[in-house]
């Protein structure tokens, strides 16, 4: 985003970000003798065109910077998808930003599916929080090894389990009162299941 600004929010989102639209109720048309509402009208609407116009010139550029990012190995990980001929006639950064996540989100070089999927659940299974580990660092890497299960194919857990799966997963020097609690909870009904 500091480069290309609003462009940028596609590595987060996902999809290409949209101006909100113009919201005409905010300027007083009825009551404008000089058409000064009119003219603020129509340059939002010219800013907000030319902020589009320029995401749009600057998706190229923006593809381009992602590729010279990449090293030789994750390029050959990319080139390797079946989306790369239409990824690289396009030149489209979205496209090539799911594609270089999904390619280094599991940690094996396998291309055999039944091994990548059980890599997956093995790395999801043993994901714990680190001794020194930041609880938003752990949660970060936790879902990003969710995200990982779901895209290899393994089924989703359901929201319940996740919770727990993090949970326990949380290291027991600073969290072994906290699970405890959560556990008695459960047990004497108290609370009902966790789902986040």
């Amino acid at each position: 985003m500091e480069k290309y600004k609003n462009l940028g929010h596609l590595i987060h989102d996902e999809d290409y970000y949209t101006p909100p639209a113009i919201d005409i109720c905010a300027y007083n048309l009825a009551s404008d003798p000089h058409d000064v509402e009119k003219t603020r009208l129509r340059e939002a609407y010219k800013r907000r065109d030319k902020e589009i116009a320029d995401m749009q010139v600057d998706r190229t550029s923006m593809y381009a910077y992602i590729i010279s990012k990449l090293s030789k190995e994750s390029l050959d990980k990319v080139q390797g998808s079946g989306q790369w001929a239409t990824i690289e006639a396009s030149r489209d950064p979205l496209e090539l930003w799911k594609v270089v996540k999904s390619t280094h989100q599991i940690l094996t070089t396998s291309k055999v599916a039944s091994v990548i999927k059980k890599t997956v659940r093995e790395e999801y299974a043993t994901c714990k929080q680190g001794p020194f580990e930041h609880i938003v660092d752990d949660k970060r890497k936790f879902d990003d090894r969710l995200d990982a299960h779901k895209v290899s194919g393994n089924a989703h857990p359901p929201d319940e389990d996740v919770a727990m799966d993090f949970m326990y997963g949380l290291g027991n020097s600073r969290y072994a009162e906290f699970k405890a609690e959560i556990v008695n909870d459960l047990t004497k009904g108290t609370l009902t299941l966790i789902k986040t």
